[in-house]
């Protein structure tokens, strides 16, 4: 377990001290592999590899840990892309039970309200899945997804855990919630989907 209150930050590197020792990040110098180097006690390991300056999504990481040969391509880190689900709803998929959802309520004009959050499919119980999917008009049965008094699928299999994360996100208080937020304005609102991924702004 990590204290947080270990983690330092100067200009040039994040440290966090730990039971094994001491792990440092640091920016990577040259500007044709924009990324960061993962050392530690001193003793570099990897080069996470950015797409570019500016996005700093992860793409690829690199074997730095013997000074003696040429660094070694180890794997390629897949792009996580956002999904627009609805006019006020974004969701990504982190992996085949995870997922990230933003979930928006438009107020007032010029109003709006931000949730932002991570649902573990594997996390929850069938209780808390049927209490939520239920609302919806949608029941579980041998593990699908089904309308209620039916054996007629909701959806397709390949999005079964998606459509239960959207529903879960969707019923989620502002409390329990990884983030919120709220904006006076549209522009306002799409600069931070902007910041985090999204290129699909509402309109």
């Amino acid at each position: 377990m990590i204290d947080n209150s270990q983690l330092n930050l100067n200009t040039t590197s994040w440290i966090v001290e730990t039971p094994i020792g001491k792990i440092e990040a640091q920016p990577a110098s040259d500007h044709n592999y924009p990324g960061i180097y993962v050392s530690v006690n001193g003793t570099q390991l990897v080069l996470i590899e950015y797409d570019s300056i500016h996005e700093q999504h992860a793409v690829r990481v690199w074997n730095h840990n013997d000074p003696d040969i040429d660094p070694e391509y180890t794997q390629t880190i897949p792009k996580l892309v956002w999904i627009k689900t609805d006019d006020f709803q974004f969701v990504r998929k982190d992996s085949d039970t995870c997922f990230t959802v933003i979930d928006i309520s438009v107020l007032d004009e010029d109003d709006y309200f931000l949730r932002y959050v991570h649902v573990d499919i594997e996390a929850l119980s069938i209780d808390e899945i049927l209490s939520t999917i239920q609302t919806y008009g949608w029941d579980f049965t041998n593990g699908k997804l089904v309308v209620i008094g039916t054996t007629t699928p909701a959806c397709n299999a390949d999005i079964q855990n998606q459509l239960i994360a959207e529903c879960i996100a969707e019923q989620t208080l502002p409390i329990d919630a990884d983030d919120t937020a709220r904006f006076n304005s549209l522009r306002e609102l799409n600069t931070y989907l902007i910041s985090h991924g999204i290129q699909q702004p509402i309109e």
